[in-house]
């Protein structure tokens, strides 16, 4: 497969460290947090839904939806089994094309987002979004990428939100991606979808 080169503006952004780097800035981040999230508040909710938000999006390769992601229903909703959490997704950018997706999340992230939930009960917001704006509104996906680019800036000095985040994923996964589709057209088919319909599990 062809895979394209790095655009000028994704040379002048991209971590040495690839799409790591987002887990270690919610780490650097989670320990500049700390004593806030001693006190539930908005403020230090707010807070807490941008270290979700970096650690969310270093498994997880979504656009901005996340901040169109609500907890137990809605469109585009979290639910949990066994201790773990599926993101159900059925209205994005390509979901008329691609259909609805459920992505079952990490125990790490699954872990994380449990007790996010469990401080953000404590403040009580009037909305049942799982991220919330500064002053604990909806976080809208423009917030959203405002957040990322702006962390990512601050402890990498290089600034990017969920398009490069994204990208970052791929890159990393690209012996996967390039491999499976060598599969795809050694059996003759016009795309990955076609091939994946005639393998079955054990």
């Amino acid at each position: 497969m062809l895979f394209r080169s790095k655009s000028e503006e994704e040379k002048k952004n991209w971590p040495k460290e690839g799409i790591a780097v987002l887990k270690k800035i919610a780490t650097e981040f989670k320990r500049t947090i700390r004593r806030a999230l001693q006190t539930p508040s908005v403020e230090s909710l707010y807070l807490y839904s941008q270290y979700i938000i970096l650690k969310f999006y270093s498994v997880v390769a979504l656009r901005n939806d996340l901040a169109e992601v609500q907890i137990g229903s809605g469109d585009n909703h979290l639910t949990k089994s066994k201790g773990v959490f599926t993101l159900h997704m059925t209205k994005f950018k390509s979901s008329e094309k691609v259909g609805a997706v459920d992505i079952v999340l990490t125990r790490a992230l699954s872990t994380a987002i449990h007790r996010y939930v469990k401080f953000r009960t404590q403040v009580k917001p009037d909305h049942n979004y799982l991220l919330v704006s500064a002053k604990g509104g909806k976080l809208s996906k423009k917030g959203l990428g405002v957040i990322l680019h702006k962390l990512t800036k601050r402890f990498t000095g290089k600034a990017f939100g969920s398009r490069l985040s994204r990208v970052l994923f791929a890159t990393e996964h690209k012996k996967v991606l390039d491999e499976a589709l060598k599969i795809s057209k050694s059996m003759l088919h016009k795309d990955l979808k076609q091939s994946v319909a005639y393998a079955r599990k054990e």
